[in-house]
């Protein structure tokens, strides 16, 4: 029996790409009993030595070798639930549980929190997004190296507003990002749909990581460790490695 839900990453372009997402996948099947592991699928433009390892191989007949690829996934949702991780990450425990949390949600979910209007911080800033200011009472904020979404009609919003702000991303300001990116656009679309992220607990809080963050790090993937050191001197142990 197929799956109904499973993981899935992006690679295209230079072999490099694919080699890290080998690694990605080889990091989840390590850290996961066999007997728990869901399928594993990779988006790319062709099939070749890596995406062989992988469950499921859905080609892109056009690719943009670019963050469009990440948008285009939407459309080509293999799982009826899937939880995209970006191909630069590391698994270092199991993460299956992810599912859980996600559980009924539809659409595209992030593990985040939402700002308010006048918040400095987010993905843009209010009064920067033209003609979406009105239907929007929250800017969210997440990390956009891990997410869910589902294969059903409201993702199906998100990706259709998605090509429309990517065509006219400069008529807009996102101030973090000047040049387009995948992150600000899926911003403003679960902004207007009222997609709200997922607020973390104790047990997604340690989800994701984005290493560049922090100062120091103690990584042992065989033993299942990967633990960040705060500027309190305290360990803190995640589970995936960005």
């Amino acid at each position: 029996m197929e799956s109904k839900k499973g993981f899935l990453t992006v690679a295209t372009g230079k072999e490099h790409y694919y080699q890290i997402a080998a690694n990605l996948l080889e990091s989840y099947r390590y850290c996961t009993p066999e007997d728990e592991r869901l399928p594993f699928a990779i988006l790319c433009d062709q099939e070749n030595e890596y995406t062989k390892k992988f469950d499921k191989v859905i080609i892109i007949d056009n690719p943009n070798f670019s963050y469009l690829d990440k948008i285009e996934m939407l459309r080509l949702a293999p799982f009826e639930q899937n939880i995209f991780i970006d191909a630069d990450c590391l698994v270092y425990n199991p993460i299956n549980y992810l599912f859980d949390k996600f559980n009924g949600l539809t659409g595209v979910r992030f593990i985040g929190d939402t700002l308010p209007l006048n918040t400095k911080n987010g993905w843009f800033l209010y009064d920067d997004i033209g003609e979406y200011k009105n239907s929007i009472s929250f800017i969210p904020n997440f990390h956009g190296g891990m997410f869910y979404f589902s294969n059903d009609e409201m993702t199906k919003r998100v990706y259709n507003m998605a090509l429309e702000i990517n065509r006219d991303y400069y008529k807009y300001k996102f101030h973090l990002f000047e040049k387009p990116a995948d992150e600000p656009i899926f911003a403003l679309c679960i902004s207007v749909l009222n997609l709200k992220p997922v607020y973390p607990d104790e047990e997604t809080k340690r989800s994701l990581v984005f290493a560049p963050s922090y100062k120091k790090t103690r990584c042992n993937i065989l033993k299942h460790k990967l633990q960040i050191i705060s500027d309190n001197k305290k360990s803190i142990d995640y589970n995936i490695l960005h």
